[in-house]
């Protein structure tokens, strides 16, 4: 791309980026607190019925360091959003506003003509060029960051879970007044205030997975750094609101395959039948080389029924990426309404999306498929491909697999492979 072309597609994206703050009416985005971004994640979300983050947003709009472009599908809801058919439409429309008629140009050449006549108002060129570069710096700069001096670094201290991990901070260049935080993932609620003269700051996390923590300052994001918090092999836990109830690793063992199962449930003292009973079951490792670049995931699940609150059969699959996820949603076929899948930074709602193929019948065995190659990503169940789309040149390393089972569930098979060889190949003999 060359540049002309760069500096064309910015400055589209610029005014796409005005007319939505106008069309919100919350003022300068500059001061826009994380919140309003979550907001406006859920109104492109009702109005489009795709997703994008959060942090995709606050990285459009400048607030987190970003060197890449949004990708087409991120643009193309941009659009939709403010009322286009698409970001080529967007484009062609702001494209012939911008191309004067006829009569303008020549008017526009008459009064160029007329003015270096008059040199007092004229301008000399060179100083025409420097107030243009001096409006074009600060026209930009208003996307970015702030660029003071802070240092975030972070080590755990053991394996499995919880898992402590300490922060190294410094953020002396802080001003007494301004609000400092540490934010454990990509949920903004979940944050601790910290003192600018804090260099060593400690915190628990829970749950395995890839996490982007945060350094934050004035609800500004100054410095961000990735953790893996591995599960060190399987993990299944019942979710609670703080703390989750980590199941043993002899009750969820079973010889046909990893579960939490109605017996486990009871063990641990969960009545049958509670209400919004959510049970995970987790592989989180570093699969070194393992990329969306080439990247199979095959499982075989199914869904136990657990008194009568979860008739639905509702049911994840969660592939973990660097900064993103891969969510395959499964329910039986009269719930497909509330189901939501999401690929990396995109979001179908199965309100607005005909999210018929993910219906089927989880108290069978399910075999379910992700595979990324040739820059596209295809999602097959029993075999059958039920969705595809490109990958926009995506290579995000891939961390493991994370299923959600309202109610109980097992797994019975789940591999991990590419091209040259198998990373992770747990498979268990079926009666």
């Amino acid at each position: 791309m060359n540049t002309v072309e760069s500096k064309t597609e910015y400055q589209t994206l610029k005014t796409c980026l005005a007319q939505i703050e106008k069309q919100l009416g919350w003022g300068d985005s500059a001061k826009w607190p994380s919140a309003n971004f979550e907001h406006l994640s859920d109104k492109i979300f009702e109005t489009t019925g795709v997703q994008i983050s959060h942090n995709t947003l606050k990285r459009i709009w400048g607030r987190i360091p970003y060197t890449s472009k949004p990708s087409t599908s991120t643009l193309n809801a941009m659009a939709l959003f403010l009322g286009y058919e698409n970001w080529s439409a967007f484009v062609a429309y702001e494209k012939k506003k911008s191309i004067p008629s006829q009569k303008q140009h020549e008017k526009r050449e008459v009064s160029l003509k007329k003015g270096w006549k008059n040199k007092g108002v004229v301008l000399p060129i060179s100083i025409v060029g420097a107030l243009l570069l001096i409006f074009l710096v600060s026209y930009g700069n208003g996307l970015m960051p702030k660029t003071e001096t802070y240092e975030f670094s972070m080590r755990k201290i053991t394996r499995g879970l919880p898992n402590t991990v300490i922060f190294s901070v410094d953020a002396m260049d802080a001003d007494n007044a301004d609000h400092i935080e540490i934010q454990q993932n990509w949920d903004s609620r979940k944050r601790e205030t910290i003192y600018r003269t804090d260099s060593l700051v400690t915190s628990i996390y829970h749950a395995p997975g890839f996490f982007d923590a945060k350094l934050v300052v004035n609800d500004e994001i100054v410095k961000e750094e990735s953790l893996l918090i591995e599960s060190d092999g399987w993990l299944a836990v019942v979710e609670r609101d703080e703390v989750p109830l980590y199941i043993d690793s002899d009750d969820f063992h079973k010889a046909n395959g990893i579960g939490v199962l109605p017996e486990t449930l009871q063990k641990a003292g969960i009545a049958t039948g509670e209400e919004n009973l959510v049970s995970n079951v987790y592989w989180v490792e570093e699969f070194e080389g393992l990329t969306l670049k080439d990247v199979t995931m095959e499982t075989t699940l199914r869904h136990v029924s657990y008194g009568n609150a979860n008739p639905c059969q509702m049911t994840e699959i969660i592939i973990l990426c660097q900064g993103q996820v891969i969510l395959i949603p499964l329910s039986i076929k009269g719930c497909v309404s509330d189901l939501r899948l999401f690929v990396l930074d995109q979001g179908f709602n199965g309100k607005r999306t005909d999210l018929s193929a993910f219906g089927v019948d989880l108290s069978e065995d399910i075999k379910v498929a992700c595979i990324a190659k040739n820059d596209k990503v295809a999602i097959k169940i029993n075999g059958e491909e039920v969705y595809q789309a490109p990958l926009n040149e995506a290579e995000n390393a891939i961390f493991g697999v994370k299923y959600r089972f309202h109610g109980a569930g097992m797994v019975t098979s789940l591999t991990f492979k590419n091209e040259e060889r198998v990373f992770l190949d747990e498979s268990f003999p079926q009666p």
